[in-house]
């Protein structure tokens, strides 16, 4: 059996209903299980108590005049402080769901390209498919 290797460039965000290929420099899903293991007569048993997850998006910051950059997205949705839908394609897997988004920084370094990184937290399940 072959292997696969896939890299960020195999990876495209939407998210609000928007694409953002270009603007985000990295995207990173995380789905957590809370485990809680028991101890019965009959031996060990574990069960998975609560499932949470965070997107996390790096970018560039594209404020524009227009209000139209990934930025600019990401700071409304956490001003309005409400689930967005989001559908990460990692290759030919979909994970789909929503997320309530911190605010993205603003301004930086004279020198360097202004980038931000925010983590948003995921509202209700994740699916994959």
């Amino acid at each position: 059996m072959s292997t696969t290797l896939l890299t960020g460039k195999n990876v495209t965000l939407e998210l609000g209903g928007d694409t953002w290929d270009i603007e985000a420099k990295s995207v990173t899903l995380q789905v957590t299980n809370a485990i809680t293991t028991v101890n019965t007569l009959a031996g060990n048993k574990s069960i998975v108590t609560d499932t949470t997850g965070t997107l996390v998006i790096d970018g560039f910051q594209d404020y524009t005049m227009g209000g139209t950059g990934l930025a600019d997205s990401l700071y409304d949705a956490a001003e309005a402080g409400t689930s967005t839908a989001f559908e990460l394609t990692v290759g030919g897997a979909v994970f789909t769901g929503n997320v309530i988004c911190n605010f993205p920084t603003a301004g930086g370094d004279a020198v360097s390209v202004l980038e931000y990184s925010v983590t948003c937290v995921v509202d209700g399940a994740v699916t994959k498919a």
